[in-house]
């Protein structure tokens, strides 16, 4: 069995090199052709703060811009792969760019980031008055 990873921009990517091939043919290979990397995130929301986690094997820390912006978070950066004389390439390589909105329960003067085994971690500290509490009600 054969695992085909979901691409959803698949097509549009076979087009634009079926349009490549024809009017320049015979340049490019399968290996040169760099496959798009868009990097998967995870989010997830804790009591105190909301944690997103992105796994970017390869890419070096400093390579990673981080920003925030008018309540949306940008990650962007690039990952180059050194790759010899091969005829298949499926690890991708190239820029990469993901932007999340930030839920108005997030401070965005309160986030941390952090880099271990190619994995970045993204802590975003819920404002003040967004962690729930109990309420005593009097009687």
């Amino acid at each position: 069995m054969r695992l085909v990873r979901y691409n959803p921009w698949s097509l549009l990517n076979a087009l634009q090199g079926e349009l490549h091939s024809f009017v320049l043919p015979g340049v490019g290979t399968e290996c040169a052709e760099a496959v798009r990397w868009i990097p998967a995130l995870d989010i997830e929301e804790e009591s105190t703060r909301f944690v997103i986690r992105s796994d970017l094997p390869g890419v070096n820390p400093e390579d990673i811009e981080l920003t925030v912006e008018d309540g949306v978070l940008s990650l962007r950066g690039e990952r180059s792969i050194e790759r010899g004389n091969c005829s298949h390439a499926e690890r991708a390589q190239g820029a990469f760019y993901r932007s999340v909105s930030l839920p108005t329960a997030a401070d965005p003067e309160g986030i941390e980031a952090s880099y271990d085994k190619g994995v970045l971690e993204i802590a975003l500290r819920k404002r003040e008055q967004a962690v729930s509490r109990k309420i005593r009600i009097e009687h």
